[in-house]
Protein backbone atom coordinates (compact mmCIF):
# COMPACT_ATOMS: atom_id res chain seq x y z
CA UNK A 1 0.00 0.00 0.00
CA UNK A 2 1.52 3.38 -0.96
CA UNK A 3 1.75 6.21 1.54
CA UNK A 4 3.92 7.79 4.18
CA UNK A 5 3.66 7.07 7.90
CA UNK A 6 5.27 9.20 10.57
CA UNK A 7 5.26 8.49 14.30
CA UNK A 8 5.73 11.25 16.82
CA UNK A 9 5.74 11.23 20.60
CA UNK A 10 5.02 14.08 22.92
CA UNK A 11 5.25 13.12 26.57
CA UNK A 12 3.08 10.02 26.90
CA UNK A 13 1.11 10.81 23.72
CA UNK A 14 1.81 8.96 20.47
CA UNK A 15 0.77 10.54 17.16
CA UNK A 16 0.46 8.79 13.79
CA UNK A 17 0.70 10.93 10.68
CA UNK A 18 -0.43 9.00 7.62
CA UNK A 19 -0.26 10.66 4.22
CA UNK A 20 -2.23 8.81 1.57
CA UNK A 21 -3.89 10.71 -1.25
CA UNK A 22 -6.06 7.94 -2.71
CA UNK A 23 -9.16 9.46 -1.08
CA UNK A 24 -10.16 13.13 -1.22
CA UNK A 25 -13.09 13.04 1.21
CA UNK A 26 -11.71 13.64 4.76
CA UNK A 27 -14.40 11.49 6.45
CA UNK A 28 -13.82 8.51 4.17
CA UNK A 29 -10.04 8.90 4.32
CA UNK A 30 -10.13 8.98 8.12
CA UNK A 31 -12.17 5.78 8.30
CA UNK A 32 -9.92 4.06 5.74
CA UNK A 33 -6.74 5.02 7.56
CA UNK A 34 -8.17 4.08 10.96
CA UNK A 35 -9.28 0.68 9.70
CA UNK A 36 -5.98 -0.10 7.98
CA UNK A 37 -3.97 1.04 11.00
CA UNK A 38 -6.06 -1.03 13.41
CA UNK A 39 -5.63 -4.13 11.23
CA UNK A 40 -1.85 -3.58 11.14
CA UNK A 41 -1.68 -3.18 14.92
CA UNK A 42 -3.71 -6.36 15.49
CA UNK A 43 -1.15 -8.33 13.42
CA UNK A 44 1.63 -7.14 15.72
Amino acid sequence: MPGTVMLETEGEDLYFRWIDVRETDPETAGETIKGELERAIRRI
